[in-house]
């Protein structure tokens, strides 16, 4: 309730804070009046000022939900799109990889000499296969024991087939274009990947063509359809998602996630699994799964909403609802891929999609009824507002300091905590305290927090963070104090002034080698260095000391923070064997990491980029890095260049035997001390201000990395 004297305007806007979910910046004690009887609150409700009043509250709470319900669909809806394009981008990118992967291997067998030497134009034996001692089935045989690939087919340009091993039709035979793509090979100048097929069994393949060089035959070799429909199936947004692809007439050619409710429907038989070949991506213009059956004929039903734009070589995506396949209302992203002549849609149920929508407008009908009871909420939202304000007053004044450190203020936060500047209560030394969060409070977090205070303590090496202290708070909260570092990263050292001078990325490698170096022969290793976990200050008066943090990743001999099959680090930074399993970390590793970072360093760019986790990771698998000096384009030491490209070896045996060795190859370097104490004062000098500038604008990072 209001004294008389509260301009209207004040009022109104009071309430709708309260209402809205908000809290007033500033209450004024002085302003709320006395409580009164339940005779004076109701006599104040009926009169014709607080009625008016109390109208304007509710139009004013009802214009901005509906406003709020406008923006928050748009907003729902705008997410739906990205995550759906992100989901439909990851599947295309997968399928191509396989593709691409398949047609590297293939032209690899086809240009073997020994296979081109068999390929030779010779006639087998009509409706029979090679025999074992046929020349063509003795050079494939190694390649068919590899396991990749189950069957062979030589054919000439017309698609004819020459010579075969059984599992795709006979001598003779002519084989369907998009079966055994060889009219998109020549196109292509390179071996093509068809769409999938049933062989003479029944079962899904692949085949992939490639060209023999100087002679008018093309090898095709059988893939299983399983790993061409994996990546597909792994893709999908939400419980409902399904992503899949299909031809241009519509026909699904990979396995659909809902066999069950395609056999329920009659569309595949009560034995069969696999979809693929199956199934037309019409519209019954019904629920399949609720039971609905169409009278028209599948046959003869439309195209879906999605098959019928993409068919017709239209990428799109809608976040309004059409009906798939089984007829469930879906929302969905599509993309044609020309060159292949395939499409891929990644779909989810709209029930799922627009579910925080429905939430929403329950509790926005929810609000609506308690207007009744507004002007009674605003007196009692306004003494809760109060008693919340001074006990959050009195909480944060409490807050202040955590064990022996008085904190100041707020100045990161990482995956495990939050970190604040503070200072100890005697000693006034300036520390950085590291909190764990309270909705990291499990047995594991526990551990994995006390196994990083552990492991970063028994390293005492000085370009190593220091740990002071670690404790819990009195309500149970646990912490650990480390030395503060006022600098920069390295990578906002980069991003903000570009790419190093050679003799300073040397003089920076080696104080990284001599802290990683102490951990690898403590059994200890980082598992994630990058440029955000480097950190460039000055110590004692000594300017450029590097300093390695958060070792809340490390791997050491006796225990693992994550399991084997979890990617832990950074996958710009990662080793190759790392891809494969978290258990191949090892000094090695922490080497190829370092070698990314220097990359970084010399050039600005990460030696190995992509738009997608498994393009990235296809990156570091399969591609070696360019020299610096060329994506640089400037001349880059020799010797430098040599053990950066050395760093970045694919397996672990290229790579040099440890960070001692990495130094050692460095002092080999001219400029192995031309960095000096005066250039590295110079820039500090020079930069003092803008570097300041840059931790502001990015956030303080005294001694924790806030990935």
């Amino acid at each position: 309730m209001t004294s008389r004297d509260d301009p209207p305007a004040a009022f109104v806007a009071s309430a709708t804070a309260e209402f809205a979910g908000g809290v007033p910046a500033h209450l004024h004690p002085a302003r709320v009046a006395p409580r009164g009887n339940r005779a004076s609150v109701l006599q104040s409700v009926l009169r014709p000022r607080s009625l008016l009043l109390g109208a304007l509250v509710v139009v004013v709470v009802a214009a901005s939900g509906l406003w709020a319900r406008h923006r928050l669909q748009r907003e729902v809806e705008h997410e739906l799109g990205a995550e759906l394009r992100a989901v439909l981008d990851t599947a295309v990118n997968g399928l191509l990889g396989f593709m691409e992967n398949c047609e590297r291997l293939a032209g690899v067998i086809a240009e073997s000499p020994e296979v081109r030497a068999a390929a030779a134009p010779t006639i087998v034996r009509a409706g029979s296969a090679p025999p074992p001692e046929h020349a063509l089935a003795r050079a494939m045989a190694p390649y068919l024991a590899a396991g990749q690939f189950t069957g062979f087919v030589l054919t000439d340009r017309r698609g004819v087939v020459l010579a075969t091993s059984g599992a795709v039709g006979h001598v003779g035979d002519h084989l369907p274009p998009h079966v055994l793509p060889v009219d998109g090979a020549i196109r292509r100048g390179r071996p093509t990947v068809g769409h999938p097929f049933r062989d003479v069994s029944g079962r899904v393949r692949v085949v992939v063509a490639a060209p023999i060089r100087d002679a008018s035959t093309f090898l095709g070799l059988l893939l299983d359809h399983g790993p061409f429909t994996a990546s597909l199936l792994a893709a999908r947004a939400g419980s409902t998602g399904e992503t899949y692809a299909f031809d241009r007439s519509g026909l699904m050619i990979s396995t659909s996630r809902f066999p069950e409710h395609l056999r329920a429907a009659g569309l595949l038989g009560p034995d069969e699994d696999d979809s693929a070949l199956r199934v037309e991506l019409r519209d019954p213009r019904g629920d399949l799964t609720t039971g609905f059956r169409s009278a028209v004929r599948r046959r003869d039903q439309p195209l879906t909403f999605m098959a019928a734009a993409a068919t017709t070589g239209h990428d799109g995506l809608t976040v309004a609802a059409y009906r798939d396949y089984r007829g469930v209302p879906v929302v969905g992203a599509w993309q044609w891929l020309a060159d292949r002549d395939v499409g891929v849609a990644s779909e989810i149920d709209a029930a799922q999609a627009f579910q925080p929508l429905g939430a929403l407008e329950r509790v926005f009908a929810a609000l609506l009824a308690l207007l009744a009871v507004a002007g009674v909420g605003v007196v009692a939202g306004a003494a809760v507002a109060e008693r919340a304000r001074l006990r959050a007053a009195s909480s944060e004044h409490e807050a202040r300091r955590i064990g022996e450190y008085l904190i100041e203020r707020r100045i990161g936060g990482g995956a495990m905590g939050d970190v604040y500047f503070a200072r100890h209560a005697l000693l006034r030394r300036p520390t950085a305290v590291k909190v764990l969060r309270a909705d990291r409070m499990s047995a594991e977090d526990i551990a994995r927090f006390e196994r990083e205070v552990r492991v970063t303590a028994t390293l005492s090496h000085p370009n190593t963070i220091a740990i002071y202290d670690y404790d819990r708070t009195e309500d149970g909260a646990f912490y650990y104090a480390m030395e503060f570092l006022a600098g920069i990263d390295l990578d906002s050292l980069v991003t903000s002034f570009g790419p190093l001078p050679d003799a300073r990325v040397i003089h920076l490698l080696r104080q990284a080698c001599g802290a990683l170096g102490e951990g690898h022969e403590a059994g200890v290793v980082h598992r994630d260095v990058k440029l955000a976990n480097l950190y460039l200050c000055r110590r004692g008066g000594v300017p450029d000391v590097l300093k390695v943090l958060d070792f809340g990743l490390v791997k050491t001999d006796d225990t693992r923070v994550t399991s084997a099959n979890v990617i832990v680090g950074t996958p710009e930074n990662m080793a190759p064997e790392l891809f494969e399993s978290a258990a191949n970390a090892s000094p090695l590793s922490d080497i190829y990491a370092l070698g990314c970072v220097a990359y970084a360093l010399v050039t600005g760019r990460r030696p190995f980029e992509g738009s997608s986790l498994a393009a990235l990771c296809n990156a570091h698998l399969g591609k070696r890095a360019l020299p610096p000096s060329q994506r640089a384009n400037r001349p880059v030491d020799p010797i430098l260049e040599r053990v950066i490209l050395a760093c970045l070896g694919k397996r672990p045996s290229e790579r040099p035997r440890s960070t001692r060795a990495v130094v050692a190859l460095l002092d080999l370097s001219p400029l192995a001390s031309a960095w000096t104490r005066d250039a590295a004062d110079a820039f500090w000098t020079a930069h003092r201000e803008r570097i300041d500038d840059v931790v502001k604008r990015r956030g303080a990072r005294p001694a924790e990395d806030a990935a």
